[in-house]
């Protein structure tokens, strides 16, 4: 199954049908018709919704452990085309070729980053956290069940970690705790979004080092809004 986060209406791609995709929304009300399930995430996340971005729904899908060999996220405005590959591989977006550290520090606050990897070197001494210059993002990917429950458990347990240290328990207090920082506002409202997406490098990186056979990066096809005009990224 491959499900689509959304928090706001969208249209649809020509391939998403009832068969293969499931909207989850965050239970904002999208409110148009669509041509396959629409379902609504509600879990424990839910004081930190806006901050977790697509992670809200991505964690209510670990959560409830659907019975799919496969699972997939998709974005309302990011998308694996589908093609002979599906349900055959682990397929995660082609990777931009960027020093992830540099990059976090010249959209966001760095000093989060660097925490976020000492919890990774202090919890996971096994993961190496000196990664090239590779960067997966969107939070995107197509995962055999049993890599998808690893990666979550991996990205959700580090952030569980990082919350407690600064007493993050609502959306109001990463606007806080954000808004005392050099870069501020609403973009910078997302941080566990972002966070996710490195820390997901970094579980990828290390989870296929030795599994080459098993993954194959694709283009993410990137839908424009509003006028939905796609191009390949």
């Amino acid at each position: 199954m491959i499900y689509i986060t959304a928090h706001k209406p969208f249209q649809c791609p020509e391939f998403v049908d009832n068969s293969n995709y499931t909207i989850i929304t965050d239970g904002t009300d999208i409110g148009l018709h669509y041509p396959t399930n629409v379902i609504q995430a509600n879990n424990e996340l839910e004081p930190m919704k806006y901050t977790y971005s697509e992670g809200f729904q991505i964690y209510d899908v670990w959560q409830t452990n659907p019975d799919y060999e496969w699972i997939g996220i998709n974005h309302y405005r990011r998308y694996f085309k589908p093609d002979d590959d599906f349900n055959h591989i682990n397929i995660l977006p082609k990777p931009f070729q960027f020093n992830v550290e540099r990059q976090y520090a010249a959209c966001h606050n760095v000093e989060d980053y660097q925490e976020m990897i000492k919890i990774v070197n202090k919890y996971y001494p096994e993961m190496n956290t000196n990664i090239p210059d590779l960067f997966f993002p969107c939070n995107c990917c197509i995962l055999e069940h049993e890599v998808f429950n690893k990666w979550c458990d991996f990205i959700f347990n580090c952030t569980f970690i990082y919350n407690e240290r600064h007493h993050l328990y609502s959306d109001d207090d990463v606007a806080q705790f954000v808004n005392a920082k050099p870069k501020n506002g609403a973009y910078q409202n997302r941080l566990h979004g972002f966070l996710l997406e490195r820390l997901s490098t970094i579980f990828f990186l290390n989870y296929f080092k030795d599994k080459p056979t098993e993954l194959r990066c694709k283009d993410l096809i990137m839908y424009d809004v509003p006028t939905l005009q796609p191009n390949v990224k």
